[in-house]
């Protein structure tokens, strides 16, 4: 009994793993499509400061209008 569940769940695997190797992806005939365009990537670099000068610890700065960011 208990080598007849062993070999049931080895072909249970085997077919779940090839199936899965065979599933059509839809994507892949779509690659020019789906193409992603980058936007060129610059290094900001400075220092946040207050009304006198003085350099600001802990400030967040963020790119406006996304989710992007620093500490």
């Amino acid at each position: 009994m208990k080598h007849r569940f062993l070999i049931f769940i080895f072909v249970a695997g085997f077919l779940l793993v090839t199936g899965i190797s065979h599933a059509k992806n839809e994507y892949s005939s779509k690659s020019v499509e789906n193409a992603v365009a980058q936007q060129a990537t610059r290094k900001i670099s400075g220092a946040v400061k207050d009304t006198q000068g003085e350099s600001i610890i802990g400030v967040n700065i963020t790119v406006k209008g996304t989710t992007v960011g620093t500490v």
